[in-house]
């Protein structure tokens, strides 16, 4: 049975919640991961699968894998209960979302994108991009978690040199990225930046505190 929900669902992923966001994970113009209607019941998820290489071999929505013409004779297999969406790529796992209770999904991905980088999602590591000569596309220094980002046309957008979270990437801007800080920090909510020689750290203990520094 497909995970569906009648009203859009938060989705947790690195540890921030992304509420009314329909795409929550964009590499350039391409959409891996999103949660909408794209079934009749209500909401469920859709998401991209690429090879190592960057090559785009299938669609998966709801519980219906749709192979392209490039991924015909790729090994793509997706497991579902009432509680679980997963996805496993020739014999790996890459993708889990676990209901968490009625209204909300949880999760973690590790998902090749176009060109081969690798987009790795979870509460451990945060998030990471790493191109496919095995370097890493950098947050500039930037690093947020359990916050809630609340309406954004985007969740987390990496491009080919910047990451961002909470909103579109602007690829006009110069810099080593931009960031969209409209987030609601929960108890123990913190946004940390990192440069030039010495760090500034604001967090929120409680909802009902201000921001400290």
């Amino acid at each position: 049975m497909d995970v569906v929900f009648q009203s859009h669902p938060d989705v947790v992923i690195a540890t921030n919640t992304f509420r009314n966001v329909e795409t929550i994970l964009q590499y350039e113009n391409s959409p891996l991961i999103q949660v909408g209607k794209f079934v009749e019941a209500g909401y469920t998820t859709k998401f991209r699968v690429y090879h190592s290489d960057g090559t785009h071999i299938a669609d998966v929505k709801g519980s219906q894998i749709y192979l392209t013409k490039d991924g015909k004779n790729a090994s793509v297999k997706t497991r579902y209960d009432p509680n679980l969406t997963a996805c496993e790529l020739e014999g790996r796992t890459i993708l889990e979302l676990h209901r968490d209770g009625p209204t909300a999904l949880r999760g973690w991905a590790e998902l090749y994108a176009p060109e081969g980088v690798l987009i790795k999602a979870n509460d451990s590591d945060l998030l990471q991009a790493i191109r496919s000569n095995g370097s890493h596309i950098q947050v500039g220094g930037l690093e947020i978690n359990n916050s809630i980002f609340n309406g954004q046309k985007i969740g987390i957008h990496v491009t080919r040199d910047r990451i961002c979270i909470g909103g579109p990437l602007d690829v006009q801007s110069s810099g080593p990225f931009v960031q969209s800080l409209d987030a609601d920090l929960g108890a123990g909510g913190k946004v940390t930046i990192v440069g030039g020689g010495g760090s500034i750290s604001l967090r929120k203990d409680n909802p009902t505190e201000g921001w400290n520094p």
